[in-house]
């Protein structure tokens, strides 16, 4: 019986303090920025990318032949995207939309990557308009 009371004494204590600290506001957290964050360029930090990067890829593309055949390869699978329907908003697990979440990924790198290559506007409009079919997604 002294068991139980005391558990049961300790649990309103608890309660009490839950209570109490639910009335205050929470504290914001305060992290520091990691040094990779503060490396990343002010103009486009998310950029796979830059213009000086694909400049110095075209200029060894011209005598590298691994680097032509990677080349290749990557503007074919932007032309195989070019050939997709526009992504839909599928679960096709019933759970996730992982599989549609990963093949917009893939769209979007391949399409974006031959445009920049190219310059070919095709591109670039592969992948806007595959966005738009996505925006806004009707949630069931």
């Amino acid at each position: 019986m002294k068991f139980l009371f005391s558990s049961l004494l300790a649990l309103t204590a608890l309660a009490a303090n839950a209570a109490e600290d639910a009335k205050q506001p929470p504290q914001a957290l305060s992290y520091p920025v990691p040094a990779v964050l503060a490396g990343l360029d002010k103009g486009h930090p998310r950029l796979f990318m830059k213009d000086a990067d694909l400049a110095r890829l075209k200029k060894l593309a011209e005598t590298d032949v691994v680097l032509q055949r990677y080349v290749k390869d990557a503007l074919a699978a932007a032309d195989r995207q070019l050939q997709k329907k526009p992504l839909e908003h599928v679960i096709p697990d019933g759970l996730r939309l992982l599989a549609t979440s990963r093949d917009c990924l893939d769209r979007t790198v391949a399409l974006g990557l031959a445009w920049r290559w190219t310059g070919d506007r095709k591109y670039a409009d592969a992948g806007i308009a595959g966005k738009q079919g996505q925006v806004p997604i009707k949630m069931k």
